[in-house]
């Protein structure tokens, strides 16, 4: 029952994210946006490990989880047009999004195979974290290269 409740509040996250972000990323510059969404998140993955017992705890942890990280992945989609030109954009985007979804299919195989080594869940949720925070100084190497990193996405 529960993993349906954790699963739903994550996705619910998305979705307040899918309206939230674009919003904050006109107000404040999309790379802030992203910066702070992968910060944060990958506070509340680390949290989820230790959250407990408590269902109530967790779902809302998981649910501000899948707000940033949704959020941070909706981000991506539209920074990675910002990188290329014109003439190749849609093929770079593409391949950005590719790359994800390979990551998409080898996270659960390894998250499955650490708790088939009896991982515990703080240290699961930590390692997951990780990877957050190799995308948060990934982007922060692309917002230096990036020559629209101070304007925002929509400027030609």
């Amino acid at each position: 029952m529960f993993y349906a409740g954790g699963v739903a509040s994550a996705l619910l996250g998305g979705i307040a994210a899918t309206f939230v972000v674009g919003s904050a990323s006109d107000r404040v510059g999309p790379w802030r946006v992203l910066s702070g969404l992968l910060v944060f998140g990958v506070v509340f993955m680390a949290l989820i490990g230790l959250s407990g017992a408590a269902a109530g705890v967790l779902i809302a942890t998981v649910l501000q989880a899948g707000f940033c990280m949704i959020g941070a992945h909706h981000l991506m989609t539209v920074l990675a047009a910002t990188l290329y030109p014109t003439a190749m954009r849609a093929t770079g985007t593409s391949w950005a999004v590719a790359i994800g979804r390979i990551g998409s299919i080898v996270g659960p195989l390894i998250g499955g195979t650490l708790i088939g080594w009896h991982w515990p869940l703080p240290v699961l949720f930590a390692a997951m974290a990780v990877f957050a925070v190799g995308a948060g100084i990934a982007a922060l190497f692309l917002a230096r290269a990036n020559p629209m990193r101070k304007g925002q996405v929509g400027e030609a």
